[in-house]
């Protein structure tokens, strides 16, 4: 299976191929209509790259196409409320982005939904 691949029958699985050896990829998995990983804070990794490696799982978006994701949102500002965000508080940020619903916390979650919904997790 390779990240594009995908089965909507299958409620939770990796979109990830499982014998990718880059141990920075994210693993992404498909969830109830939404791609979804956990960023990790302790690494030198930014949201961002981990916010695009989701977008890229998902078949409608065409990152080469369209408006950059900074022109969605505010890359430094996103990384700076969400690490920062007290998880107790549940700290979200959801922007909208090649008409997709992309949902950030604080806890590290990003989900990106496919027209415009609203992730859940």
């Amino acid at each position: 299976m390779t990240h594009r691949d995908y089965d909507p029958t299958k409620p939770d699985r990796p979109v990830n191929h499982p014998g990718e050896p880059d141990p920075t990829q994210d693993r992404i998995a498909y969830r109830h209509g939404n791609y979804v990983t956990q960023h990790d804070w302790d690494t030198d990794r930014t949201l961002t790259t981990t916010i695009v490696s989701v977008l890229e799982s998902v078949p409608e978006v065409s990152l080469r196409e369209g408006d950059p994701l900074c022109e969605a949102v505010d890359p430094e500002a996103l990384d700076a409320l969400c690490r920062h965000g007290d998880t107790a508080l549940d700290v979200e940020v959801r922007f909208s982005y090649q008409n997709c619903s992309v949902l950030v916390s604080a806890d590290g979650t990003v989900a990106v939904q496919p027209g415009l919904g609203r992730p859940t997790h």
